[in-house]
């Protein structure tokens, strides 16, 4: 009666364990679906809809901009954002670039995105770092983080050829 019992069971099992192995996202599915993300992100910006851009987040999302203030939930994202357009003078373009994206263990993914946005009044170049959680066949941000990509200063630039300071040529 044992044996009778065990087989289906073993069976089952077996069966199972494909099944969960192939709902294993691997970077390239990461990546696809972060890109796919980020074109959602161009319309918004494009169409200048800030509640559009908070929907694409966890409702408990958190935004970080590159001033550090930090947004958390839909609301206060969607506000961030139309002041966002507001002080841009609008938004003429939006071209973001996946650099990297990475499959967690969850189904979400962290990526890594590089974004210029072109408005009326000002132009800016941003490096992004997300994480984002599985939702549905998709992702949503669970948290953005925007820095300004700003060139070092030429006391702090450094060159591989140039020794650094404190160092001696002997």
């Amino acid at each position: 009666m044992r044996v009778v019992i065990a087989i289906p069971l073993v069976a089952a099992i077996a069966l199972a364990v494909p099944a969960f192995a192939q709902d294993k996202m691997t970077d390239a599915d990461a990546m696809a679906k972060v890109e796919k993300v980020v074109a959602q992100f161009d319309q918004g910006f494009r169409s200048q809809d800030a509640a559009a851009l908070s929907k694409l987040y966890t409702p408990d999302g958190v935004y970080v901009a590159a001033t550090g203030k930090v947004f958390t939930g839909q609301q206060q994202i969607a506000d961030a954002y139309a002041t966002i357009f507001k002080a841009m003078g609008g938004i003429k373009s939006f071209e973001g670039k996946v650099d990297q994206a990475h499959a967690l263990s969850d189904g979400g993914a962290w990526a890594i995105v590089h974004a210029t946005v072109e408005g009326g009044a000002a132009t800016t170049r941003n490096h992004v770092a997300a994480i984002y959680a599985p939702e549905g066949d998709g992702l949503k941000v669970r948290m953005l983080s925007v820095g300004a990509n700003v060139p070092p200063s030429p006391e702090t630039a450094q060159t591989p050829a140039a020794p650094m300071s404190g160092s001696s040529t002997k």
